[in-house]
This record gives C-alpha cells, structure tokens and sequence, in this order.
C-alpha cells in the first residue's frame, strides 16, 4: 500500500543522487495532511541515518 509518508522517506534516500534538494523541500511544503502516528512508525523502522538526520535538519529550518 502506498503512503505519502514512506513516499517522502524514500524520496530523501535518493537525495542528492536522483532528486535535488530544492525539489525536496517545494514537495514537502505541499505535504500538510501527513500522518504523524504513520511518520513517527516509519521512523521507528527507518534504518538510514541520512533519512533521519536530513528529517532533523530540515525541522530545524522549517521552524524558525
């Protein structure tokens, strides 16, 4: 089953090979119905560190 929350992660392991991070980021900014419960499973189970570092970071950037 497709999830837009595993369809983010997967599109952050690609980065910067596949995708740019400028496409990340304008993608994510379209992404306002993300279920916290499914994205906080997902990352539970992520095993790549630069998913979740990139995650971090970009929060960080979001926020101020």
């Amino acid at each position: 089953m497709s999830m837009p929350e595993r369809a983010w992660l997967e599109l952050l392991d690609e980065l910067p090979q596949k995708e740019s991070f400028r496409i990340a980021d304008v993608i994510m900014e379209g992404l306002v119905n993300l279920s916290p419960r499914r994205m906080q499973s997902l990352l539970e189970t992520c095993t790549s560190v630069k998913v979740k570092r990139m995650l971090v970071k970009g929060g960080k950037l979001n926020t101020k």
